[in-house]
């Protein structure tokens, strides 16, 4: 038996001695989703009551970072999983089962995009808005965060997109346009960032569009950082188009909630931070492809492509528009073939 089969097996058995430890051995067992992580999650039924397992295989997983922050999100008002039992170190936990409402699948249905999105920017809101919102050790999102994120634009994507890696002098050249807008911003005002603040990720837990009924799931890579970064996340979504009367209303929601509706700072770094995560996510969706066999996010990259140049107008990413111009002309031709020839 190969080594990948043994430790499938091995994970098999462990997932198994935690249900029986943690007193679920008897609930039947059934696969309930995966994503682009390394995380798989099981749905356990029994009587007319419902449990996920999450199974978080470490190193590349940290169940106790999503035990914090759910923790914290509770604290907070907002409504994550609880957490029912839990194997930090084997990377286990049963928590919550929120159904299976995404507001992916509601909008798929014909339900109000507004009202949805109206919902998610309530919630968000309500957690920027918190005293204590900020009170948990989850580290920054600093310099050295947002540079090796752009690596995997640099690694992934440009070779994917031109046939070539990217040569040492355009990649210094890159980096030091990225270094020339950081030094240009204004001070930005920092809050809990839960980074895929998106439609997959936000459920309606109950018959209404209501903060109650508003749950949160895939928090635990959380940082501090810029506060416009989840509104923006969620309103240039990688994987789904939003009407921009849409856009246009929850950009001017958030502000009112958030009382800066003048504030330059805030669009400032939207914009920049916008071209920097879809950067990262075009290497990320080339890099599930050819590094993890997983080609179905190749279709995505067309509309990752199209957000970021709608933002070549920002006086503040000159650099970074620039750089593109000299040794990338043809990204969104690029993120077209790769969507439809891999």
């Amino acid at each position: 038996m190969n080594r990948v089969a043994l430790s499938l097996d091995d994970r098999q058995h462990a997932r198994r001695r935690f249900l029986e430890h943690s007193g679920y051995a008897e609930w039947s067992c059934s696969p309930f989703s995966s994503d682009a992580s390394f995380r798989s999650y099981f749905r356990l039924q029994r009587e007319g009551v419902a449990v996920l397992l999450m199974d978080a295989p470490p190193p590349q997983e940290n169940a106790g970072r999503f035990k914090l922050v759910a923790k914290h999100l509770l604290d907070c008002g907002i409504r994550a999983p609880n957490v029912l039992a839990s194997d930090l170190d084997a990377g286990f936990l049963i928590i919550e089962d929120f159904g299976d409402d995404t507001l992916t699948r509601l909008l798929d249905r014909g339900e109000d995009e507004e009202a949805l999105y109206t919902m998610a920017v309530d919630a968000l809101t309500h957690l920027q808005r918190h005293e204590n919102v900020r009170g948990i050790d989850v580290g920054d999102y600093d310099d050295a965060s947002l540079k090796r994120e752009l690596g995997l634009f640099v690694d992934w994507f440009f070779p994917a997109a031109t046939g070539k890696a990217m040569e040492e002098d355009a990649a210094l050249s890159f980096y030091d346009a990225w270094e020339s807008v950081w030094r240009s911003l204004p001070e930005a005002r920092q809050t809990l960032v839960l980074r895929d603040y998106h439609v997959d990720n936000i459920m309606r837990v109950g018959p209404e569009s209501t903060l109650d009924a508003c749950g949160l799931l895939d928090f635990q890579d959380a940082v501090i950082g810029p506060r416009c970064f989840d509104l923006m996340s969620l309103l240039e979504d990688a994987r789904r188009d939003v009407s921009e009367e849409t856009t246009r209303k929850m950009i001017t929601r958030y502000k009112r909630a958030m009382s800066d509706s003048a504030d330059p700072e805030f669009d400032t770094w939207y914009s920049v931070m916008a071209v920097h995560r879809h950067m990262r996510i075009l290497g990320v969706f080339v890099r599930l492809w050819r590094r993890d066999g997983k080609p179905a996010y190749l279709q995505h990259l067309p509309r990752v492509a199209r957000l970021l140049l709608s933002h070549r107008d920002s006086g503040d990413l000159y650099p970074v528009f620039e750089w593109l111009d000299r040794h990338l002309p043809n990204l969104a031709q690029g993120a077209a073939s790769l969507s439809e020839g891999h």
